[in-house]
């Protein structure tokens, strides 16, 4: 009985883990709002820099322009530091994020920031995990 309910409780926090979102950002229900999607936790070796997608989960009458402000801690950089994703463009912004060569080993943050032109704005938090290379 025991193992019966924990696979299926195992499986869902499997799927359900691999992103963070953030609060809803822009209007008031989930159609007329935004939010703003990263993966969970990056693993980053000293000196590395990798490709990440920044995602803007749009509801169906949230037309907006989003300003993302990202925001590293120190020993990790990214590029662009802002990026403005039109209304009319798809939803993914894609980031360079890179850590320094001889940033200490350990967990770091990555703050968002998605304002839209009208509305309420959202923050969210990605991990970031310094290993050797």
């Amino acid at each position: 009985m025991r193992k019966t309910f924990f696979l299926p409780l195992i499986a869902l926090s499997l799927l359900v883990g691999c992103a963070e979102s953030s609060p809803r950002g822009g209007g008031m229900t989930s159609s007329d709002s935004f939010r703003v999607v990263v993966p969970e936790q990056i693993v980053l070796q000293q000196g590395a820099v990798q490709t990440i997608n920044v995602d803007l989960q749009r509801g169906d009458l949230f037309k907006q322009d989003v300003k993302l402000d990202i925001h590293p801690d120190r020993g990790l950089s990214v590029d662009p530091g802002s990026v403005l994703v039109k209304a009319s463009q798809p939803g993914t912004a894609l980031i360079k994020l890179g850590a320094a060569k001889d940033a200490p080993l350990g967990e770091y943050r990555v703050i968002i920031n998605g304002t839209p032109y009208a509305g309420s704005s959202t923050v969210t938090e990605m991990r970031v995990k310094v290993v050797q290379p």
